[in-house]
């Protein structure tokens, strides 16, 4: 009972245990802070992807240069989507055949999109852009990559889904 009421004489100890906690507390405290602040304010660089499932075949296609007007040039292409998910769009680029980047000369956004199982037909509207690349009749690479739009409304370019297919562009005179 006597040691019971004697003051304890080492509170220094104590005082000391009580700052290394508190020092900890505040450390942990600020670093949520921080982490907090950070994760509102720094944007994230989330990008659109598409599934994995998308795929498009193309059926056929007519490419026709006109020598005389070459803005009278067509290019018509019939898409079937054979993958799983709906495609919300495609590019078309054409490149001549000794060349490896090719040109955009069309996006075509389908209204409802293009389901799984149907086919659609996509028309070169800007006859400028495909007078660009169709210079002569002849031997071209036509590139057609779907896209497909996330649930925010973005367009996600489907990179692992794009068709490359070697087309001849016949001559209208």
């Amino acid at each position: 009972m006597k040691g019971l009421l004697q003051p304890i004489k080492n509170r220094k100890a104590i005082s000391e245990m009580v700052s290394y906690v508190l020092l900890v507390v505040i450390a942990v405290g600020l670093s949520i802070a921080v982490y907090s602040y950070l994760k509102i304010y720094v944007p994230n660089n989330e990008r659109p992807e598409c599934k994995d499932d998308i795929q498009l075949i193309m059926l056929n296609y007519t490419c026709v240069y006109n020598g005389n007007n070459p803005s009278l040039s067509a290019l018509n292409v019939n898409v079937y989507n054979k993958g799983l998910f709906k495609v919300n769009a495609v590019y078309l680029r054409l490149t001549p055949e000794n060349k490896k980047v090719g040109t955009n000369v069309q996006l075509t956004a389908f209204n409802n999109g293009l389901l799984p199982g149907d086919t659609k037909n996509v028309d070169v509207k800007d006859k400028s852009k495909l007078a660009s690349v169709l210079n002569s009749a002849g031997n071209y690479i036509l590139e057609i990559q779907p896209a497909a739009q996330s649930e925010n409304g973005e367009f996600a370019v489907c990179v692992k889904a794009v068709i490359t297919q070697p087309v001849t562009c016949l001559s209208v005179v």
